[in-house]
């Protein structure tokens, strides 16, 4: 969370988009980002899975990864812990294994009810299941995350 700044008037602002890219040119293919906001087809392109998307001339995941890494984040400012963090963090491999069985810590009972469900959405392991443009409507059709954030109780 390092990347994230509060501003007077109680805005926050994300600070760090040094992976972003233009996914109407390039392809994505490497595991890129800090490990705990990884999207499981982030993590799962490992060296095998990218020769193999490569010879298909494939990218390796899309937009739907920004969705998962808002669900890490709201679950990290409101729990205060990355969500994958398991026993042996801070193991990169036992977290790829958490992320890529949407395997995250139990929310504490002091979270809303509202703000859960957002997470789970935000963290649906079987992302291919669900067309990108309905995941997204889905999410802010739940546009808690301003209210949550700052209601803590709601």
């Amino acid at each position: 969370m390092q990347n994230n700044r509060a501003y007077a008037g109680h805005t926050a602002k994300l600070a760090d988009f040094g992976f972003a890219c233009d996914l109407n040119v390039h392809k994505p293919l490497a595991r890129l980002g800090t490990t705990d906001y990884m999207a499981p087809e982030v993590v799962a392109c490992n060296r095998e899975r990218r020769e193999e998307l490569q010879q298909r001339n494939e990218s390796g995941y899309g937009a739907a990864v920004d969705n998962w890494a808002i669900g890490v984040l709201t679950y990290e400012l409101l729990v205060g812990i990355p969500p994958f963090a398991g026993p042996n963090s801070p193991n990169r491999e036992d977290t790829y294994e958490r992320i890529l069985k949407g395997s995250y810590s139990k929310i504490p009972s002091f979270v809303s009810d509202k703000a859960k469900d957002f997470i789970a959405r935000c963290l649906e392991v079987n992302y291919l299941d669900v067309p990108l443009k309905a995941l997204i409507l889905k999410l802010l059709k739940q546009f808690y995350l301003l209210t949550l954030l700052l209601n803590l109780q709601a």
